[in-house]
């Protein structure tokens, strides 16, 4: 079953069934995992909406940054090492 969110601007529903990330799959993942870490703390939200935000794959982002020892951690909404 696909994730869903609705987007505030519009109410677009966002899933995350099909997302691709061309470009960050080639970005360092120690930048990917700043800017990610930076964007939920400063907007105050989790990963799914910023995936659906910045058009990203949750999966492919949790594939790029979990074999480096960080995992998501949804009740503080921040990747945390393991």
């Amino acid at each position: 079953m696909p994730t869903t969110f609705m987007k505030k601007s519009g109410m677009q529903k966002c899933t995350q069934e099909n997302k691709s990330m061309p470009l960050h799959q080639n970005m360092d993942p120690y930048i990917l995992l700043s800017t990610l870490n930076m964007k939920m703390r400063n907007d105050n939200v989790g990963l799914l909406h910023v995936c659906c935000q910045y058009d990203l794959n949750e999966k492919q982002v949790c594939n790029i940054l979990n074999p480096l020892g960080w995992h998501y951690v949804e009740a503080i909404k921040q990747f945390k090492p393991a």
